[in-house]
């Protein structure tokens, strides 16, 4: 197996993390096992277990295992479990933009559908190879210098090693552009803004009436969107960072921290500091 597993590889990769410079990838680790509902996937996530395991679904019914990735694709919320190894859970994140999946033709690729569903595709899973332990190391150190106008370009490179590597399905995560995902990355990129339905469909080039009558279509509304938003940069603040619990609720534009408490267990089921503690021996 490739260096991608081993702890020197990823020790080095959380030293360029935190340098603090902006990097297309995440490293998350734990110490203790970490049992998190409803995390918002909002864009197409490559997660690529070193040490420990990965549960997905409601009974944990799809294990990632360490060596192996399992690629994401976007939905409201999904069940987790990482379990630590002989030491700690550890594993490489890698966000898509939707956009990076153009270089993939549909019509080479199988889609992975699940059964009686329409609107739902199973996750892509398997081994990682050597050829890809390598690459996604070249992806890691090379974003130490590259600008970010070429992630995207890296980023398809992997789906191309992928796709090359026989994994079906992968045209199938980006799915198809929803009004949901395109007000969620406007709510992202300033959680302290407190824009109504009237400013975001204006943004959105759409009345406000069209804006609520298709966010309900797709299940979904503008509070529930700041809401995961703002959550969702929370738990990656705590699974990422050392931010302490009061910095990580202003960093998401909670007022209150024991609010943004309350909030974060009805989420995810457990607390910020009880997620934290799991980070620490």
């Amino acid at each position: 197996m490739a260096n991608f597993l081993s702890p020197i590889f990823m020790q080095r990769a959380r030293t360029l993390i935190n340098a603090g410079r902006p990097l297309p990838f995440s490293i998350y680790s734990s110490k203790r096992e970490q049992h998190l509902l409803n995390v918002p996937i909002h864009k197409p996530l490559l997660v690529c277990v070193a040490t420990g395991n990965k549960h997905l679904g409601n009974d944990g019914e799809r294990v990632c295992r360490a060596g192996h990735f399992v690629f994401l694709a976007t939905q409201a919320g999904i069940n987790m479990r990482n379990i630590p190894g002989d030491i700690e859970y550890c594993a490489l994140l890698i966000e898509f933009d939707v956009d990076d999946f153009a270089c993939l033709s549909p019509s080479d690729i199988e889609p992975k559908k699940l059964k009686n569903s329409s609107d739902k595709t199973l996750p892509v899973t398997g081994p990682l190879s050597d050829l890809m332990s390598l690459a996604l190391e070249q992806f890691v150190h090379w974003s130490a210098i590259a600008p970010e106008t070429l992630w995207s370009a890296r980023r398809q490179e992997l789906l191309k090693l992928l796709l090359l590597e026989g994994h079906k399905g992968l045209s199938e995560l980006a799915g198809e552009a929803r009004l949901s995902q395109r007000l969620y990355a406007l709510i992202e990129a300033d959680l302290s803004s407190d824009d109504t339905a009237q400013v975001f469909a204006r943004k959105l080039a759409m009345s406000e009436a069209s804006l609520r009558r298709r966010l309900k279509a797709e299940g979904t509304g503008i509070q529930q969107l700041k809401d995961a938003a703002r959550l969702g940069r929370a738990l990656h603040l705590l699974q990422s960072s050392d931010l302490s619990v009061a910095a990580v609720a202003e960093q998401c534009a909670y007022q209150s921290p024991s609010r943004f408490t309350d909030k974060f267990k009805q989420r995810f089921g457990l607390t910020p500091s009880e997620l934290r503690k799991t980070r620490s021996a």
